[in-house]
């Protein structure tokens, strides 16, 4: 079993975007791998979030790279880049 977390995190005061994006890849359960985003303005509770599930590992992963390709976009969108604020990476959490 692999447990991955990450939270990138956009800061432009000079336009007041203040924006996170957080990732946790894991495993539930019943064994079905689980890829849970949010998103939102930094300070702000909750956000949105989006729950998706994979028939396997290297298919979350393959929808992570997406998400984090996305995310490359924000320096013409926002005018500042997303960093990397928090990274875990776990291969055979204690369960």
């Amino acid at each position: 079993m692999q447990e991955i977390f990450l939270e990138l995190r956009l800061i432009n005061p000079a336009q007041n975007r203040f924006r996170a994006f957080a990732a946790h890849l894991t495993t539930d359960l019943f064994g079905a791998v689980v890829l849970e985003t949010v998103r939102g303005r930094i300070g702000t509770p909750g956000g949105q979030s989006v729950r998706e599930v994979f028939s396997s590992f290297n298919v979350a992963e393959r929808r992570l790279a997406e998400h984090l390709k996305a995310r490359e976009g924000a320096l013409s969108r926002h005018g500042a880049r997303y960093d990397l604020f928090a990274w875990r990476e776990l291969q055979n959490p204690a369960a």
